[in-house]
């Protein structure tokens, strides 16, 4: 897990995003859309700075939601695109930690 700040932590989702767009041959360029999920929507500006650095001018499509995350987990980022030969989906949480199942059967 990544501690830090909120930037800290978005960056390391982001370059988490961009390894695996790589492992598929694809890039931050092939995304369509992306849905980001803040703990806190007081980090909304921060977020979206990093956001911004990694996206530039040709964002995708974003939807961002303040909802609560699992401590100490600031920011987690869908990202779903198309690339020449196959669709993906990546979801990523703080730094590629998953959440282990807590479901019940």
């Amino acid at each position: 897990m990544v501690s830090g700040d909120i930037r800290d932590e978005t960056r390391q989702t982001l370059t988490n995003i961009m390894r695996i767009l790589e492992g598929c041959g694809a890039a931050l360029a092939d995304v369509v859309k992306c849905q980001v999920f803040l703990a806190d929507g007081k980090d909304f500006a921060a977020m979206n700075e990093v956001y911004a650095e990694f996206f530039g001018d040709a964002k995708p499509a974003r939807t961002t939601v303040v909802r609560l995350l699992p401590s100490p987990i600031k920011v987690e980022i869908d990202a779903v695109g198309t690339g020449r030969h196959r669709r993906w989906l990546s979801k990523l949480a703080h730094g590629a930690q998953r959440r282990p199942n807590t479901r019940s059967s």
